[in-house]
């Protein structure tokens, strides 16, 4: 199924699930070693995801310590990431592989909105102004000396309360201090050129606090359970339960004419409360289903 694609993209239908991601891993594992595949990237911060590249290519570090710094949104927590950051590291410490495995965040840096996890909003600044301090001693403390009274307010904390530090609080104009500064921190450590910046790029809407009211961040494994909402009965989903298999892998360019007919039109995909529209035939080439799910905390997870 995978042929000669270069590049192998693997979604997931709900976060948590220990099926999924143990898929995920075994795929990944399969492509590394079968097809030479050289970078993983997951859902995690952009800007974290350094620190478990580093770890992977054999850098200083303990594992737990990584996955708390180098994984966000509490994903550290998962057995499933711990077993993949552990094998990328064995992997590319065996003399027998030349060529090397990198580890790639692409998700926002900071997991703002969720705050139990380990790193916050202000990762990425205080991550450039680190840097700056290393290479740039005299520029990072001029920014550091401009941005300190805005830092402590780089939190997205939809249940914080309103006396305490928060994005929310700033001024219109302190908030457009706070981006440029942010980007000209970045791009005196050379990482992007120093254009002006615009002023609306520090702008962020009042009413964002009452559209954001409802979310809860948590931890990933607090010992809590949630039984998934069903599947709409004429989803993606609701449609491949009724087939009556337990489990099954799904090849979509190998449908009959009919059916891919319809794979080609919209279709709705998730649950009652997590729903939205797309084409599967034209979004995926492979679905795997699977009738239940385990929480993801509860199992063991190991890569061979």
């Amino acid at each position: 199924m995978i042929a000669s694609a270069t590049v192998v993209a693997v979604t997931e239908g709900t976060h948590g699930a220990a099926e999924p991601l143990e898929f995920r891993n075994r795929l990944l594992q399969y492509l590394v070693e079968k097809h030479g595949f050289t970078a993983i990237a997951i859902e995690s911060g952009l800007v974290e995801g350094r620190t478990v590249h580093d770890y992977v290519r054999g850098g200083a570090g303990d594992l737990s310590t990584v996955l708390s710094r180098g994984i966000t949104w509490s994903f550290d927590e998962l057995p499933v990431n711990r077993s993949l950051v552990s094998w990328l590291r064995q992997y590319n410490a065996d003399a027998r592989h030349a060529r090397k495995i990198n580890f790639y965040g692409f998700d926002v840096p900071g997991s703002p909105g969720n705050p139990y996890v380990n790193r916050g909003p202000d990762t990425a600044l205080t991550e450039a102004l680190q840097y700056l301090m290393r290479v740039d001693r005299t520029a990072a403390a001029n920014f550091q000396r401009r941005l300190e009274r805005l830092i402590k307010n780089i939190r997205f904390d939809p249940a914080l309360t309103p006396e305490g530090p928060t994005y929310e609080r700033l001024a219109q104009a302190e908030r457009d201090a706070l981006t440029a500064g942010l980007g000209r921190a970045i791009a005196a450590s050379g990482h992007v050129p120093a254009t002006p910046l615009r002023r609306e790029a520090g702008q962020h809407r009042q009413s964002d606090r009452q559209g954001r009211s409802g979310v809860r961040g948590k931890r990933c494994c607090d010992g809590t359970k949630r039984k998934l909402e069903p599947a709409l009965a004429d989803s993606l989903e609701g449609l491949a339960g009724q087939v009556g298999k337990p489990l099954y892998l799904l090849d979509l360019r190998a449908a009959p004419p009919p059916v891919a007919a319809w794979l080609g039109q919209e279709q709705w995909i998730g649950r009652a409360v997590e729903k939205f529209r797309l084409a599967p035939g034209r979004a995926f080439d492979v679905v795997l289903y699977t009738e239940t799910v385990t929480p993801t905390c509860s199992a063991a997870a190991v890569m061979h």
